[in-house]
């Protein structure tokens, strides 16, 4: 069999993976079999799905279904047209009773007597064939379905929903609450600018000649731009300091001449002596002053008007005022720029006080669905008031251009 040829071998029995193979693994011959190998080949994609076959013989008709419950009765018809009513023939007069004859042939039919006393009740009539239900009077019209689909289509589609109502009228004002507990007493104010200078008063007359006085200073010896040297008298005589013992003074001290020396305003009141004179004067921490550069322009204190022009400004910090809640708020900017009002009931607002130019935003904490009725405002983005949100904040920024009062909101 070595020299055979495969395709002279013998066909094998069916495989059952377990045949062996040589394979070479890391360059040894080695034994595998069919199913190790066959482990390694990965799936195939799934291949498109084949032609619909077509369709089997229609089975036999099955047996009718037991008869359904009698569904309920359908909804009464609309009510016929009333017809005209005939007119009442005379009533005839009884005749007496005569005896009973043969039967004669069937006349006429005549006008119709008084009704005579109601006769005893007959025996009950035997049940009478129940009738068909309005569901299978359906069917018997040609209705197709269940007997849901029947009630299902006895219902009409939805009708177009009807015009709004008219607004209610407006309800009367409210009687204005209680005036509330006066605010704490504010800050006080910047100090005022200084008043100008009053007139110089009369000389007033020449008083007595005092006594001679124990000190006395001679007219300065030295002076220069930065000190200036006064010189003092030491003795016992008028016009000179006590000294010693001086029986003027009792326990008076020792004194010597000496010099005082202090620091002069220069005459033009521009700079102090030993600083520059130029820039503005700063005092310093430890008592002394020094001089640096003024700003061009004219200087201006706390309270004068400034028009700002090319400056640079630094965080602005906006005043957040909180509106005392109430029937009636006048609104007014100069309260702060910011204004928060949380609503205890429906409330008016006012603008009594707003000034043309001015601005603010007005936050309204409404907490559930009320109403609060604004002045006349030409609301921008929008031709009515807003809705107040009834979470957070419904913020409103307000302006005045001219006489018109401005609003846009947003939530």
């Amino acid at each position: 069999m070595a020299d055979t040829k495969i395709s002279q071998l013998p066909a094998a029995a069916p495989l059952t993976g377990t045949e062996a193979l040589p394979v070479v693994q890391s360059g040894a011959t080695k034994k595998a079999t069919i199913g190790d190998i066959a482990d390694l080949i990965p799936a195939g994609e799934t291949g498109p799905a084949g032609p619909q076959g077509p369709a089997g013989p229609t089975g036999p008709q099955g047996p009718a279904g037991a008869t359904g419950a009698t569904g309920p009765a359908g909804p009464a018809g609309p009510q016929g047209i009333k017809g005209d009513p005939g007119d009442t023939g005379p009533a005839g007069a009884t005749g007496a009773t005569g005896p009973q004859g043969p039967a004669g042939p069937t006349g006429d039919t005549g006008p119709a007597g008084p009704a005579g006393p109601a006769g005893p009740q007959g025996p009950t009539g035997a049940a009478g064939a129940a009738g068909s239900s309005a569901y299978q009077l359906a069917v018997a019209a040609g209705f197709v379905g269940t007997e849901s689909q029947w009630l299902a289509s006895l219902v009409g589609p939805q009708g177009p929903a009807g015009p709004a109502g008219a607004d209610g009228a407006d309800g009367a004002d409210g009687a204005d609450g209680a005036d509330g507990a006066d605010g704490a007493i504010g800050p006080a104010g910047p100090q005022g600018p200084a008043g100008p200078t009053g007139a110089t008063g009369a000389t007033g007359a020449t008083g007595p000649q005092g006594p001679a006085g124990v000190v006395a200073a001679t007219a300065p010896v030295t002076y220069d731009s930065g000190t200036q040297t006064v010189g003092i008298s030491v003795g016992t005589t008028a016009g000179t300091v006590a000294a010693g013992d001086d029986s003027r003074i009792t326990g008076a001290l020792s004194v010597t001449a000496a010099t005082i020396t202090y620091q002069p305003l220069d005459a033009d009141l521009t700079a102090l002596a030993g600083l520059s004179t130029t820039g503005l004067v700063r005092r310093t921490g430890d008592g002394t002053a020094d001089t640096v550069t003024a700003p061009t322009g004219a200087i201006v204190g706390t309270t004068d008007a400034q028009a700002l022009t090319n400056k640079t400004l630094g965080t602005i910090a906006e005043t957040v005022f909180a509106i005392t809640d109430g029937a009636s708020v006048d609104l007014n900017p100069s309260n702060g720029a910011i204004q928060t009002w949380t609503l205890g009931a429906n409330r008016v607002a006012t603008a009594d006080n707003f000034p043309a130019g001015a601005s603010m935003l007005l936050c309204v904490d409404d907490g559930t669905a009320r109403t609060l009725t604004w002045p006349t405002i030409t609301w921008v983005g929008s031709t009515t008031a807003p809705t107040l949100a009834t979470t957070g904040f419904t913020f409103v920024q307000l302006w005045k251009i001219g006489t018109t009062l401005y609003g846009m909101a947003q939530k």
